[in-house]
């Protein structure tokens, strides 16, 4: 943009030097009034977001779509606009979404969703993101850390510890997705994670353990806050003291 302004001036007779706050001033204070085409550009996005989602158009189901990718993408609780950007942005992918929350942070303007929400799964759940940014953890290692979390699709404790919450799975613990899916999420592309990037994992969950050669953990989940996802099969029932397979329509007992 930089060299089309010199041009610009050139030709109108002005100084190509000319300093940009006083191109892109109002005639208030005595500038050019030259809409910044960045800024311009962010306030078309923010009127385009909330006035497609609002009329429920083909372009605002798109909309939303990518902002639900993007929570996931996060990985922290709450309202999707009001994750701490300055610490996230490194790991989140470069896209219209991820540049209008940025715009949204520099300027203080507030965003309302009703987007789904993350939510704690049972008692004494944490959300990983969460752990591995009170760790310190930034720039590569952040991107690496939240590549595994999304190989695993997984956003608390919860995805990854044993039904009883007392230690995390092996298959977590080694970075080969399980069988079991707590959530019917359609996560994002999911990055390849080398041998490197698990050893991170690894390190970055020690703290958890009640020792640094068992995988039980030294704080237990609790018990789960909220019912078993369409995809469950397994159930206990208390009363007969017996464990239900669903396989399909039928079950098995045992």
């Amino acid at each position: 943009m930089k060299p089309m302004v010199g041009v610009v001036l050139q030709r109108s007779r002005i100084a190509k030097n000319l300093p940009q706050d006083v191109f892109y001033s109002s005639y208030q204070f005595q500038g050019l009034a030259v809409k910044h085409p960045w800024y311009w550009q962010q306030i078309i996005h923010l009127i385009t977001l909330c006035k497609e989602t609002f009329n429920g158009t083909p372009t605002g189901d798109l909309l939303q779509a990518n902002a639900e990718q993007l929570c996931l993408e996060i990985g922290l609780p709450g309202l999707f606009t009001d994750a701490p950007m300055t610490r996230v942005a490194p790991y989140l992918t470069k896209c219209w979404m991820k540049d209008l929350l940025l715009f949204l942070l520099e300027f203080k303007i507030q965003l309302g969703d009703p987007l789904p929400k993350l939510i704690s799964q049972r008692r004494g759940d944490q959300f990983l993101m969460e752990l591995f940014l009170d760790q310190g953890y930034g720039g590569a290692d952040l991107v690496t850390l939240n590549g595994c979390r999304q190989v695993l699709q997984a956003t608390t404790l919860a995805d990854i510890v044993s039904t009883n919450g007392a230690s995390i799975m092996r298959w977590a613990w080694t970075g080969k997705p399980g069988l079991r899916r707590l959530h019917e999420n359609g996560w994002p592309r999911q990055p390849k994670i080398n041998k490197d990037g698990w050893i991170l994992w690894q390190q970055a969950l020690l703290h958890l353990f009640r020792t640094a050669r068992s995988l039980k953990l030294a704080h237990p989940l609790g018990e789960w806050l909220c019912p078993p996802p369409p995809t469950w099969r397994w159930f206990y029932s208390h009363s007969e003291s017996r464990v239900y397979l669903r396989q399909g329509h039928l079950w098995r007992s045992f």
